[in-house]
């Protein structure tokens, strides 16, 4: 099921991974090895989280400082996303 068995399928303009390094769920090692294989392709961008706990923030509890600058690392990840679909 991992995208890497995919790898020559993925054709996009824009590619956004985003990774929560202690994911329970799915290792961080998933992200980093398709990144890698799609490191030399335009339009990629990688982000790493400590904040969602596979989508669920509500588990996290990061002191103020940490939270607001995960939310900025966010917000500039999925920024490029909104800028090129206007």
């Amino acid at each position: 099921m991992s995208p890497v068995n995919q790898i020559e399928s993925i054709r996009a303009p824009l590619i956004l991974i985003a990774h929560d390094r202690n994911d329970p769920v799915i290792p961080i090692g998933e992200s980093q090895s398709l990144v890698a294989l799609l490191n030399d392709r335009t339009g990629l961008r990688y982000t790493e989280f400590r904040m969602f706990k596979h989508l669920d923030p509500s588990k996290v509890n990061l002191p103020k400082r940490a939270l607001i600058r995960e939310l900025v690392r966010f917000c500039s990840a999925v920024y490029p996303l909104f800028r090129q679909s206007v």
